[in-house]
């Protein structure tokens, strides 16, 4: 046999046995056309993530672990490969599980002001929850003693070092000052008497003012006060002060119904009435001439400095 015809069956072997070992024997070996979609694990407890994937012919892994604010420990948070991959049947899908919210150490807020300890909370991402205040001389923290100023914190609801979650509101306790008693507010000027009583923790809603005139004192001067000084604070639930003012403001409301409107506004700047706690409505009543007023808010015979507002309804034109 010529030499060119053995050189053409060798290659033409060749060429099959290439063939045969690419579409027969490869794809058997390789497994070849035996690829899947992997499906989707995320956000799925583990158990049921490892069921699905050995239920679909692939291999859990644990991997590792992370925390996530938002899904609940034990979830599925990332798995490689990534969902919907194409793989081979048995591959490996590593699967990363969430731990939970990463929990904070709680801060020490004792000695704090509250606007620093709020501060510190809201760094760390916690919940402010609410103050609670009462009368402290001093506050003891690590074995030594602080001065208890008003507005230091005294207290808190998670002591420092313990584990809290962000969800978690965070009550703090904070000084009002040292026991305190009522102090003698005879004479004291008016805003400065409120103010004195609101640093000690009066309430401003149990603050009463009346007036009284007295020419021998200036206008707005506490001329006395319903309980006496000296008394425990923590027993104050109602306090009136009595303040002098002028003879002015002493005078009564007129009636204004049936004035015309300039009429009523001269009547009353004529008492000293503050004109700008004045205010005008309108209405239209057929039975009255226009410009006259139809109604005050507030009855005739009231001592004006007791009028926080009047209100008058006045006929349309």
């Amino acid at each position: 046999m010529r030499w060119y015809l053995k050189i053409g069956i060798s290659t033409a072997a060749l060429i099959v046995l290439v063939l045969f070992m690419d579409m027969l024997v490869m794809p058997w070996y390789t497994r070849h056309g035996d690829e899947y979609e992997l499906p989707d694990i995320t956000e799925k407890s583990v158990q049921e993530a490892e069921q699905i994937l050995e239920e679909n012919g692939f291999i859990p892994i644990v991997q590792d672990s992370a925390y996530d604010s938002f899904l609940p420990p034990g979830t599925v948070l990332r798995q490689n490969p990534s969902p919907f991959s194409i793989v081979k049947k048995g591959r490996r899908v590593y699967l990363t599980i969430s731990s939970g919210e990463k929990p904070v150490v709680m801060p020490n807020l004792i000695t704090e002001t509250l606007a620093n300890a709020n501060f510190k909370l809201q760094q760390e991402g916690l919940a402010v929850g609410d103050t609670v205040w009462r009368f402290a001389d001093s506050v003891e923290y690590n074995g030594q003693k602080y001065v208890a100023n008003r507005g230091v914190v005294i207290g808190q609801s998670v002591p420092a070092g313990d584990i809290v979650t962000r969800t978690q509101k965070i009550v703090l306790t904070v000084s009002q000052g040292p026991d305190s008693v009522l102090p003698n507010l005879v004479n004291e000027g008016v805003n400065r008497a409120v103010k004195k009583l609101k640093d000690i923790g009066i309430d401003p809603a149990e603050i009463e003012i009346e007036y009284e005139y007295n020419p021998d004192f200036v206008p707005n001067t506490v001329l006395a006060q319903s309980v006496p000084p000296g008394t425990d604070i923590r027993d104050v639930m109602h306090i009136v002060l009595t303040v002098s003012v002028d003879q002015a403001r002493l005078r009564s409301l007129p009636d204004l119904v049936g004035k015309t409107l300039n009429e009523a506004k001269t009547a009353l700047r004529n008492i000293g009435f503050p004109m700008e706690k004045l205010e005008i409505r309108y209405q239209y009543d057929p039975q009255y001439p226009p410009g006259a007023v139809l109604a005050q808010s507030v009855t005739a015979g009231r001592p004006i400095y007791k009028v926080r507002t009047l209100e008058l309804l006045v006929n349309r034109e």
